[in-house]
């Protein structure tokens, strides 16, 4: 069996690596980086409302954590740090990385991702970012491993994926790890085992997240079936609503010669603006 998921980078993220390191979440460094990054991307547009499954996802990684941790020995530190020449860059700089879990004593040797989803091709973003800490941390630690924790959030059947033909089965209180020729490995692991370490007050939320999820499964499998089926639902089939301006939807379309745009086309068209000959949308659909 191959060790190659089709999920690795294909090449190396950064130019070089230095200064790797394990972190916890109070390092002065890793918050003053988080509040950069929040006043970068900081938006005023009105909050949409969070549903259940995106609350109950935080429930889950901490209840994973905890069921890792009745046979396994976590490190507080989970956040992988280090100095990063990017490709192009002439100078360092800081780069931060938080994982869900940990594992090792005097070194890492286990890193985990919690994905919970009732989307398989979603589970398999995870792999993504495993890979993307072991491309790191494989400098300073080269027998580290890595792997996915994916929680079917969906009460429906096993999800059965042609992405998902690797994945290993977590049906009891251990992890059963594949040879080492694969670096980052997908465990399906069963809500119920991990129930147990769900807080009583967060049950409710759970519950309500997995609801959530039979629907989604659902609507997504009728979609499916219609799809096959050549059924043309209510809304498919249909060109998105236009909302440009009458005046460009006539230039671009040119159903109106007589448009504002029309001396500007004249213009261009006579010329040959940019190398065009003859007239040219700017605004095609």
């Amino acid at each position: 069996m191959s060790g190659r998921t089709g999920l690795e980078p294909r090449r190396p993220e950064f130019h070089n690596v230095r200064n790797i390191r394990l972190t916890d979440k109070e390092d002065p460094a890793y918050l003053e980086e988080c509040h950069r990054r929040a006043a970068a991307t900081r938006s005023y547009a009105p909050k949409m409302e969070v549903s259940a499954s995106g609350l109950a996802g935080t429930v889950i990684e901490d209840a994973a954590r905890h069921w890792l941790a009745a046979f396994r020995t976590l490190r507080p530190e989970r956040i992988v740090a280090a100095d990063v020449l990017r490709w192009g860059d002439r100078s360092y700089r800081p780069f931060f990385l938080e994982l869900d879990a940990v594992i090792g004593v005097a070194e890492p040797e286990e890193i985990f991702e919690v994905k919970w989803t009732s989307n398989p091709k979603v589970a398999l973003t995870a792999l993504r970012q495993a890979h993307r800490a072991l491309s790191i941390l494989s400098h300073a630690w080269p027998g580290v491993r890595g792997g996915v924790l994916w929680v079917q959030a969906d009460r429906g059947r096993r999800a059965t994926d042609d992405a998902l033909e690797n994945a290993i089965d977590v049906d009891t209180e251990e992890l059963h790890w594949p040879g080492r020729e694969r670096r980052v490995t997908l465990f399906r692991l069963p809500y119920d085992l991990i129930a147990p370490y769900v807080e009583t007050a967060d049950r409710c939320l759970v519950s309500a997240a997995r609801d959530e999820s039979d629907g989604a499964v659902s609507a997504r499998a009728e979609r499916q079936r219609a799809r096959e089926a050549g059924e043309e639902r209510e809304h498919e089939g249909h060109p998105l609503p236009d909302n440009r301006p009458e005046e460009i939807v006539a230039y671009a379309d040119e159903d109106e010669p007589e448009s504002p745009f029309a001396a500007l086309r004249n213009r261009f068209a006579e010329r040959g603006e940019f190398g065009r000959v003859g007239p040219r949308p700017i605004f095609p659909r």
